[in-house]
């Protein structure tokens, strides 16, 4: 169901000019460049690279899982259920394929059975 979801907002919206596909895998991989292009993709001609560096770091992984831990985002859908279970945490592992540690062997193969038709323009081939 997901899978057939996405492939018709690929199909929609992947040939319109105002459409920026942004993988999670990008922005671990280059965080740097992915926001770059996302800024220059909304319109901004010069970036403050100095103000780019400290949003970079203020939103990465360990900050974010740093503040969730601390309480600071102050609302109930990011606020671990239990604080001695790193699992209950919003702000996880952050590992791109980090969800095959939670799958079994079976659900793994019809995971990549249903991907197998996720649109190609994805990236996930």
């Amino acid at each position: 169901m997901i899978v057939g979801i996405m492939n018709r907002w690929m199909s929609e919206w992947a040939e319109r000019a105002a459409f920026k596909l942004v993988r999670y895998e990008d922005c671990q991989r280059d965080t740097a460049k992915v926001f770059r292009e996302v800024l220059a993709f909304v319109g901004f001609q010069e970036i403050d690279e100095s103000i780019l560096g400290r949003s970079i770091k203020f939103s990465s992984f360990d900050n974010m899982k740093r503040m969730e831990a601390a309480g600071e985002f102050r609302t109930q859908i990011l606020t671990p259920g239990n604080i001695d279970d790193p699992e209950s945490f919003k702000v996880r592992r952050g590992l791109v394929g980090g969800y095959k540690d939670y799958l079994s062997p079976q659900d793994l193969l019809y995971l990549d059975e249903v991907i197998a038709h996720l649109d190609k323009r994805y990236g996930y081939n």
